[in-house]
């Protein structure tokens, strides 16, 4: 955590209990927590279609960063045949 965010690193759930919602309480406190003394939360994303399904359900604004990704993958494509164009 620092003045511009607080991060959320790491969760878990025991799949043998039955209420899970110990875990989304524990979210929301945190969230209230850092919004005193932080601007913003930052869940750190996820690519399972759950995790993310489930962090929707506190709303915020999203900013995908899959966008960034691709581009840096094409980058790295384009640079790497051109490295190999050169090499042969």
């Amino acid at each position: 955590m620092d003045d511009e965010s607080a991060h959320l690193l790491m969760t878990s759930t025991d799949p043998n209990f039955e209420i899970q919602d110990c875990q989304t309480l524990l979210i929301w406190e945190s969230i209230k927590f850092a919004s005193a003394v932080t601007k913003k939360f930052d869940f750190e994303g996820s690519m399972f279609k759950p995790i993310v399904e489930y962090f929707r359900q506190f709303v915020g604004n999203q900013k995908p960063i899959l966008e960034l990704i691709e581009m840096a993958q094409l980058l790295f494509i384009l640079l790497g045949a051109i490295h190999y164009k050169n090499r042969y």
